[in-house]
């Protein structure tokens, strides 16, 4: 009961997987409820999800905006549904 409750949470909130499921090991124990939960609000939101939805989050250095949209995010969206292509880029 109680684990499907924690596997429910985490497949509908990310700030909620990255912060309490993912947080085991690696940068996910750092993120904060002030600006992290709305990073992952937006993340999250129609703006990102729908289907060949493009946006960017520009935040400062050390931020944590690849632990929370990037990879963090694409964990979650794999887990939710297996057969997502994620493309990342990257250019300076």
């Amino acid at each position: 009961m109680f684990t499907s409750l924690i596997r429910q949470a985490a497949l509908v909130s990310l700030f909620f997987f990255l912060k309490n499921v993912a947080a085991f090991s690696g940068p996910y124990e750092k993120l904060n409820e002030d600006l992290h939960l709305e990073m992952c609000n937006f993340r999250q939101s129609d703006a990102c999800m729908e289907d060949s939805a493009r946006a960017a989050e520009i935040l400062f250095r050390g931020s944590y905006k690849s632990t929370t949209c990037a990879h963090g995010a694409d964990s979650w969206e794999a887990l939710r549904n297996p057969n997502i292509r994620i493309r990342l880029v990257s250019s300076i």
